[in-house]
């Protein structure tokens, strides 16, 4: 009985799992995260004179 072990993922292998969960993010949450996070460091920006 052989037992199999996870080895760790090369590089590219983790980069094509970090392709996919970017990917699979509905543009329209993008867009509404961009919008909360440019709220936020509008309030926190001060003001140039």
């Amino acid at each position: 009985m052989s037992v199999k072990t996870k080895t760790e993922p090369r590089p590219f292998e983790k980069f094509q799992a970090f392709a996919k969960k970017v990917l699979s993010v509905p543009k329209k949450e993008i867009d509404q995260r961009e919008a909360e996070y440019q709220t936020r460091r509008a309030v926190k920006k001060p003001v140039s004179r």
